[in-house]
């Protein structure tokens, strides 16, 4: 989101981090209204989106947060680029490593989504139990309840899959919710108690639930996609074991499974993996990144804050009111606070743990939401692709001019 990471002082400039969804729908038609702040801001840009193989480089924003492998500039430019996402700013004090009372072998948490594959996970489970090995699992899947297309729920699919026996060592929990169903402690209480994560998910590109798992030091078993969450050097095992098929993944299963109960798995085995999705880890390598490329020393208290970025820079502005998703900030009103750097209204907010959530409450910002001002063509758009509607029919798309 539209996150302020340090505001100016009479030695250097302020920073200010956006996201591409915000630079998509609502920065884009602003350009004058930024070009205002180059003089006493640095931007960034947070890149939310998966992956983006046809960016195009905007010299208005200094800087861009993401992964190599997930963008690729369309002209070859060359711009500094901050490796990680924020995923890599996970809490070092609620993700814990735990090797006792480790109830389940295997856990999947994730939005019940169709790119996420859930029935491949049951199908995996189903495959290892077919061998005879019959590990304690555990799912849990989220979302909100669809009022328009209703779909045979992962449970009816479970039930047929599994008799009552197994039933009882492989749990499934589904929970009608649009956000994720439990607070971040309580999330971490899952991952410490079980000994292998996995995530069917074929398409994704830096998911935060397999990052909360390895911050918890269990191994992870995802597909090639997912596993982009690290850099090339750490996709590896223990801390990544990487599968194509159902074969595969049980395959992997099994094989991290007998790692984390040998006595090779401990906390210094997996501390590579944990260390790269470490908020204090990260924050230093940002510091560092600062200072090489803006000649920026950010270890001034008073004008900076790097709290709870986990949840800061993915968080869009000017989208209503979610904790994990958007703050209730209109954007002209958020430039032209910057624009007026008013000290005493900076410094009042700069020490909050959650500073736009605060500045959103503090009367200096309008909190109109800006999402409704999208134009028709581009909400249909999103409905086309939330129903799955998007191939069809043809002759829509093609009358829209819509590029899906």
């Amino acid at each position: 989101m539209a996150t302020i990471i340090k505001t100016p002082n009479k030695d250097s400039k302020g920073i200010v981090i956006f996201t591409d969804k915000e630079k998509d729908n609502l920065l884009s038609k602003r350009k004058q209204q930024l070009k205002a702040l180059k003089s006493n801001w640095i931007i960034g840009l947070h890149h939310n989106c998966w992956y983006d193989y046809n960016f195009n480089y905007d010299p208005i924003y200094d800087f861009s947060i993401a992964s190599k492998d997930d963008i690729k500039e369309v002209k070859g430019q060359k711009f500094p680029i901050f490796e990680g996402s924020v995923v890599n700013f996970n809490n070092d004090n609620i993700w814990k490593f735990s090797k006792e009372n480790n109830h389940w072998d295997l856990i999947n948490i994730s939005k019940n989504a169709d790119y996420k594959k859930n029935e491949n996970f049951i199908r995996v489970v189903r495959e290892i139990y077919n061998r005879g090995i019959k590990i304690r699992a555990l799912m849990i899947t989220f979302k909100e309840p669809d009022k328009i297309f209703k779909k045979k729920s992962l449970n009816d699919f479970y039930l047929e899959e599994f008799n009552e026996e197994e039933r009882q060592l492989f749990n499934l929990i589904e929970l009608d919710t649009s956000s994720p169903p439990f607070d971040f402690k309580t999330l971490a209480y899952f991952y410490s108690s079980a000994k292998v994560f996995c995530s069917t998910s074929e398409i994704e590109h830096r998911p935060r639930i397999p990052s909360y798992a390895i911050s918890s030091g269990i191994p992870i078993v995802v597909s090639k996609s997912v596993s982009t969450l690290f850099p090339n050097k750490l996709r590896k095992e223990p801390g990544v074991f990487v599968a194509n098929t159902t074969t595969d993944f049980a395959n992997k299963i099994i094989k991290a499974l007998k790692y984390v109960n040998s006595s090779f798995y401990s906390k210094e085995s997996m501390q590579p993996f944990i260390d790269y999705f470490s908020s204090k880890k990260t924050i230093i390598r940002l510091k560092e990144f600062m200072f090489k490329n803006f000649n920026l020393n950010l270890e001034d208290s008073e004008t900076l804050n790097l709290k709870k970025l986990d949840l800061r820079l993915a968080r869009h502005m000017g989208f209503g009111n979610d904790l994990i998703s958007s703050v209730p900030i209109n954007m002209d009103s958020f430039i032209e606070f910057l624009k007026k750097e008013n000290k005493h209204e900076l410094i009042k907010i700069m020490n909050a743990d959650d500073l736009e959530r605060s500045l959103s409450q503090s009367g200096f910002v309008s909190s109109e939401n800006q999402l409704t001002k999208r134009p028709l063509i581009s909400r249909f758009k999103t409905f086309l692709i939330k129903y799955r509607l998007d191939s069809f029919p043809r002759i829509i798309q093609e009358y829209f001019n819509l590029k899906i």
